[in-house]
């Protein structure tokens, strides 16, 4: 095995496990905040290098690949079931299944699709088309960047060290860029607006009008311009300083267990999901607590009395206070309101993120010590053969 899948192992696998810590942490806490969308861009460059790594290998062909995608988005959709988490497989799937002419490109030419999935995805996001949470423009970018890094890893690798450095400055600026556009200030081990009266977009000034500030600011998914430049530039600096750490034999050594989970990312990841998913969505039905039947027992509103609510709000404010009347959260006594709210400061469960990446630091390098490969990436490796083979045999005269 060479030293550039070592690297992409160990890059995929800190993906993992920041996923798993994004899942865990709670959005309002330090930590929740400040690696908001990181891991998962991670995985999605990842993903793109991975996408021209497949296409060197097997250049004739883009069966390989869009088997890939396909099985990648039926086990996502399939996963879309379980509660409390977002998954990312369908979004993978899209970098197969839409991207899998880009390698076959000169260099220079896929800088320009590059360019112009960035501004897509910029214009995008200014329109509220990207308001998901994995924006597929931004995920189609993240792709393309991982084509770029794979070219840069085979045809250039000298000139890593300074993109690098390039990447650094720029993850740190816009990490800056971001923490302050937000208008979050860390208050202990939690966050809040800076201004408790304004929503957390107003900060920013994010407003349905203000199409420039919406395609621009670095609101973590939203696959504007400043999205893009904080996450992609973090991904740019990981995935490089794992493909130039992974060069001494000693840290390939040491950093095998976390490369074991890179290698066994696809069921790992299923796995978390699965489990972590449903202990999520039992710990939040115990944070917010079913109604009693006497309150659902009373009257429902009305979708026109709602559409008047909105109508008469000409602020954000307005409109959710008067939301909060029209639902009956105002006159809430405190004791409802103790009863419905969720408790007060962070509750990121530092306690499960460590059960699960602990479980799979041990199981996955403990099964790729005896097999080739963890199930998943069997099944799906055997799923693709099979399909490649039977597209030969169609085109064979």
């Amino acid at each position: 095995m060479n030293l550039r899948i070592h690297g992409i192992d160990l890059a995929r696998g800190l993906a993992i496990l920041g996923m798993m810590l994004a899942h865990f942490a709670d959005p309002l806490s330090r930590v929740g905040t400040l690696i908001d969308g990181f891991p998962s861009t991670l995985f999605a460059v990842v993903a793109g290098f991975s996408l021209a790594l497949i296409h060197s290998r097997a250049p004739e062909s883009p069966a390989p690949l869009l088997i890939r995608g396909v099985i990648l988005f039926l086990l996502g959709s399939a996963i879309s079931a379980v509660p409390s988490i977002a998954q990312v497989l369908t979004s993978v799937a899209l970098i197969y299944l839409l991207l899998f002419w880009v390698p076959r490109l000169r260099t220079r030419h896929v800088t320009v699709v590059f360019v112009v999935l960035v501004v897509a995805s910029a214009l995008a996001s200014s329109f509220g088309f990207s308001m998901t949470v994995y924006p597929p423009a931004a995920w189609l970018v993240y792709g393309t960047l991982g084509v770029l890094l794979f070219r840069l890893q085979e045809r250039a690798p000298q000139r890593i060290p300074a993109v690098l450095l390039g990447a650094a400055v720029v993850a740190g600026l816009s990490l800056w860029w971001r923490v302050n556009s937000v208008g979050y200030q860390f208050l202990g081990d939690s966050v809040s607006p800076v201004d408790h009266g304004s929503t957390m977009y107003e900060p920013m000034g994010f407003t349905p009008a203000d199409s420039l500030s919406a395609a621009l600011t670095p609101l973590p998914h939203s696959g504007s311009l400043g999205d893009l430049l904080s996450t992609g530039s973090m991904a740019v600096l990981v995935i490089l300083g794992c493909l130039l750490l992974t060069r001494m034999r000693a840290v390939v050594s040491a950093t095998w267990p976390l490369r074991a989970v890179g290698r066994a990312a696809l069921t790992v990841y299923l796995l978390h999901v699965l489990t972590a998913g449903f202990y999520l969505q039992h710990e939040t039905q115990a944070e917010f607590p079913v109604p009693d039947a006497t309150d659902s027992a009373q009257e429902e509103p009305s979708l026109e009395g709602y559409q008047e609510v909105v109508a008469g709000a000409d602020t954000w404010e307005e409109l959710y206070e008067a939301e909060a009347e029209f639902y009956g959260y105002a006159d809430a006594g405190a004791g409802d309101a103790a009863k419905y709210s969720k408790p007060a400061g962070p509750n990121t469960r530092w306690w499960a993120f460590g059960i699960s990446a602990l479980t799979a630091l041990v199981l996955a390098p403990l099964w790729l010590h005896f097999f080739r490969r963890s199930p998943m990436e069997w099944l799906v490796s055997r799923l693709i053969r099979s399909g490649a083979a039977a597209d030969r045999s169609a085109h064979t005269p």
